[in-house]
Formats: structure tokens, C-alpha cells, sequence
């Protein structure tokens, strides 16, 4: 009672129910107690409501969004009443709504614009929870273990393998049997683990600020880069697609800056280090230089010279420069707009679930024709990683109407 969600109809399923209805403002609910009272008109109390109920721009008086201000006041009913241990309230937009039907000359959407689906309200048990963070069952907890140790593997033979154009490193394993000389190779392997601990540890700070909760992350190996990153499921549901958002991009964001910083400082201190140094680092393709735009302008400005050596001929480099590379190019990869990836999330948090839907479907063939085309290699296996593990949508937040406002996207 007193609600600004008007409900216009409800219907119940096995585990719920569902409410439709209109958002009133804050001066439509004033006029229409006020006409409960009998003190003014109904045009007054009809002036306070625009397409779908939320005003003509879907905000309210102050700038805030109506979706977000109605469902705050639901909320706040509900942690009042006695059912809130037991119901949980979600705002999402009506999934049966379909362009031109009977609804879709007068529904708004989540911004409030005309012609699009409108908003309910779904109540389900205080119980139910996201199945990714449930517990995990005897074979999952098996096959997250692997992936750790399967995980450890890889980033300890990328370590090795950035070493392996050094002639005096490859002449000390190989031809000598000296296993001491892989000592060598283990700042790069701590260093390629330490990013993605970073990487993990920025989505642990986010979610504890934002109110959600996480489960642990499951590693993903790489026989290209050591490790793709981690699967971080959810346990709870985010309160707001701003807080998904926040929670998506901390990660990659915070690991980038790291990483860049990591590839400039081992790009200085290889053109400042001695011939004796240079003797003793990790050796990789001038053209690993040269991949791409970013690689390229660091390298034209920090080692010049590096850029007039062939594409082919191996270069020392600091492993500095190794780490930073591997984490740019792992948080590159989980920037990417598809399903549970940090990008994923973050593109759905942004623009909405379905648009989501079609740029994963669009990103997930672009990159099976890059894997088809030979073109790149780590291709294959992300895309098949991402293809099993997560190319479906991500959990709900509370409040899916109200968007992340324009300043975010």
C-alpha cells in the first residue's frame, strides 16, 4: 500500500510471482493521495506519469532515474515488512514482450523511451541464489584442482619459454643437463602469477565495496601466455547493472595499468642495461614488438632501435617486459563482449541484455574466423575455452531496468 509501483496485474509460477505495472513519480503519488482526499483532479495525478509511468525522459525532478528511485521504494517496503526474509525482489524488463505487439506502442524501456519492453517486478524465495556460485560437487572440485596444477604448468613453461632463444640459457639445459639454470626463469613465472593475483584480488575490493559476493577463482591455462585468467562465479546478485559494471571492469582495468607500466619500465631498463646483462634475459621475436599498435608505439619511443631489427631476429628484452606483455594481453582477451568475461559483463551492464546477446554471438564468430584463418592462435583455444565454459549470459542483477548513465558508458 502507498507503493510508487502501480500494479496493474500479477501472475504466480511454481517458485514466484510476477508483477506488471506502471512507475508513478513523486508528484503523480502526492496528487494521487491527494485525490484520495478529494483535493484535486484526475488530470493532475495523470501529469505525473509519462510512457511506461517514469516521465517523459524517465527521471525524475532531481536526475535520478525513475526505475531506480520506484524500485529503492519497493525495496525499502519490503525490508519493513515481515516478508523480508523470505522474498527477494528483482526489476528486469519483461522478458515476454515482443516488438509491435499490443504492448510495444505504449511500454517504455529501461531509459524511459517509447517502444520499448516494460518494466516488472519479480519476487522470488530469499533462498535462491546464482547456480555458478552454488557449492561445487566432487567432480568440480576435481576438475578445479587440475586447472590449477594444469595451470601452474603452463605459466611455469612459458617462463621457460621466453628464455629458450638464449643461446647461453639453451646451451645450459640442453646441452648441459643444468636444471639450475631454470632458476632463472622463475621471476617471470612469479611475476605472470602475481598479475592475475591483482587481477583477482581488484574484483575481490570491488565486490566487497558493492556489496557482492564472489566465489574462488578458477584458473584457465594457456600453452600461449601461461594462463587466460580466472572464472570468478558469482554468489549473490549485484544490486544495480552500475555495480555490475564496476565489479567487471576493476580487474582488467587495474591489471592493464600494471602491465603497462611493467612493459615500459622492462622496455627502459633493456635499453639502459649492459652487454653483460643483456646476456642473461629472456630473448623473443622483434616482432612480438611490432603486434600491434600499442607494442609498436612503446617500442618506437622507449627502444627505437628495436623497431629497424627483423620481424624474425630474437631480441634480450627485460622480463619485466615479458609479465607486463602477458598481462595485457590476458585482460585484452577477458575485455571481450562475451558471456560471463569481465567484458561481457560489462557490455551487458552497459547496454543492456539484449544487445549483449548479439554482440557475444557476433564476437564469438569473428573470432572463429580468426581461429579457421590460421591468423591467430591463441584464438583457438580461448574461443573454445569461452565456447564451454562462458558464453552464457551472467546472473541478474537486482535492479536490471535502470542503466549505468551515461557518464560510465
Amino acid at each position: 500500500s502507498g507503493s510508487r509501483f502501480r500494479c496493474d496485474g500479477w501472475d504466480s509460477f511454481k517458485l514466484g510471482a510476477v508483477y506488471r505495472g506502471d512507475f508513478v513519480s513523486g508528484r503523480a503519488a502526492r496528487a494521487l493521495s491527494a485525490m484520495s482526499r478529494g483535493t484535486t483532479k484526475m488530470s493532475d495525478a495523470r501529469g505525473g506519469q509519462g510512457a511506461g509511468g517514469q516521465g517523459e525522459d524517465g527521471v525524475d525532478a532531481a536526475g535520478r532515474p525513475l526505475s531506480e528511485e520506484v524500485f529503492d521504494d519497493v525495496l525499502r517496503r519490503l525490508e519493513a515488512s515481515d516478508m523480508s526474509e523470505r522474498v527477494q525482489l528483482f526489476l528486469i524488463d519483461d522478458p515476454e514482450w515482443r516488438p509491435g505487439g499490443p504492448d510495444g506502442l505504449t511500454a517504455s524501456s529501461a531509459e524511459g523511451t517509447s517502444g520499448g519492453p516494460p518494466s516488472i517486478i519479480l519476487a522470488i524465495p530469499k533462498a535462491a541464489m546464482p547456480l555458478q556460485g552454488s557449492e561445487m560437487g566432487t567432480g568440480a572440485k576435481a576438475l578445479a584442482g587440475l586447472s590449477v596444477l594444469a595451470t601452474l604448468t603452463t605459466t611455469f613453461a612459458y617462463a621457460v619459454t621466453v628464455y629458450a632463444l638464449n643461446p647461453s640459457f639453451f646451451d645450459a639445459v640442453v646441452n648441459e643437463g643444468d636444471s639450475a639454470a631454470l632458476v632463472s626463469c622463475l621471476p617471470v613465472f612469479f611475476g605472470v602469477l602475481a598479475l592475475q593475483i591483482v587481477h583477482e584480488a581488484a574484483h575481490v575490493i570491488a565486490a566487497r565495496l558493492r556489496d557482492v559476493e564472489i566465489g574462488l577463482p578458477v584458473p584457465l591455462p594457456s600453452l600461449q601466455i601461461g594462463t587466460f585468467g580466472c572464472i570468478t562465479p558469482l554468489r549473490t546478485f549485484p544490486k544495480s547493472r552500475r555495480d555490475m559494471l564496476d565489479l567487471a571492469l576493476s580487474g582488467p582495468l587495474v591489471t592493464m595499468v600494471i602491465s603497462l607500466v611493467a612493459v615500459g619500465a622492462g622496455l627502459s631498463l633493456t635499453v639502459g642495461a649492459s652487454a653483460e646483462s643483456l646476456q642473461s634475459m629472456p630473448m623473443v621475436p622483434a616482432g612480438l614488438m611490432k603486434s600491434s599498435f600499442l607494442m609498436g608505439s612503446l617500442t618506437s619511443v622507449l627502444a627505437p632501435k628495436i623497431m629497424l631489427v627483423p620481424l624474425s631476429q630474437p631480441v634480450p628484452v627485460h622480463p619485466l617486459f615479458t609479465m607486463g606483455l602477458t598481462g595485457l594481453v590476458s585482460s585484452a582477451l577477458n575485455l571481450l563482449p562475451v558471456g560471463r568475461l569481465d567484458g561481457g559483463r560489462a557490455f551487458s551492464s552497459a547496454f543492456g541484455r539484449r544487445s549483449a546477446i548479439l554482440v557475444s554471438f557476433l564476437t564469438l564468430v569473428v573470432m572463429a574466423v580468426a581461429a579457421l584463418s590460421g591468423s591467430s592462435q591463441i584464438s583457438i583455444f580461448w574461443g573454445l575455452l569461452v565456447t564451454v565454459f562462458q558464453r552464457n549470459g551472467d546472473v541478474p542483477c537486482r535492479d536490471e531496468v535502470t542503466g549505468v548513465g551515461s557518464a560510465r558508458r
